[in-house]
């Protein structure tokens, strides 16, 4: 199974509203195509909702079915992502094209949890990191996502 993972450009014309794009994403996949990959899924990410008429058009021109055209829109947290793809269908879609027949539906209540306590901290408190490369977040992205995770989950 292929999942294209796209971006959907958004450009803006000087003098019109904006307008998503959708040739980046047909052309990759078109190279995909003519090195022998075909995809089954596109998930694009956006800024902005997908209408029906350009899903329609990315499934038409990329040769997916429609429901395997799945939007990625922007969200707060990354934690967000795993909800947003079960909103979508995306789990559904893999299920159906790997011919998987789960006994159980998916239980995401402990995640929601999280993300509730995650979004809506009790306290704040400051902790002090001493490194070499401070002034770069990414550097410590680990050690900052570790005391987030610890403090949500109390």
């Amino acid at each position: 199974m292929i999942i294209r993972w796209s971006f959907t450009s958004h450009w803006f014309p000087i003098f019109a509203a904006g307008e998503l794009k959708t040739k980046p994403t047909q052309h990759s996949v078109k190279t995909l195509m003519e090195s022998g990959i075909k995809a089954d899924v596109l998930v694009c990410r956006t800024e902005h909702e997908l209408s029906d008429d350009l899903r329609n058009k990315l499934a038409l021109f990329c040769n997916v079915k429609r429901e395997a055209v799945i939007q990625s829109i922007d969200v707060e947290t990354i934690y967000d992502v795993p909800l947003k793809m079960q909103e979508e269908g995306l789990d559904k879609v893999v299920i159906n094209k790997l011919k998987l027949n789960p006994k159980i539906a998916p239980d995401l209540t402990r995640w929601k949890s999280f993300l509730k306590k995650y979004k809506n901290p009790k306290h704040k408190i400051k902790i002090g990191l001493v490194g070499k490369y401070v002034e770069l977040q990414d550097s410590y992205k680990s050690i900052l996502e570790s005391l987030i995770h610890a403090g949500a989950d109390q």
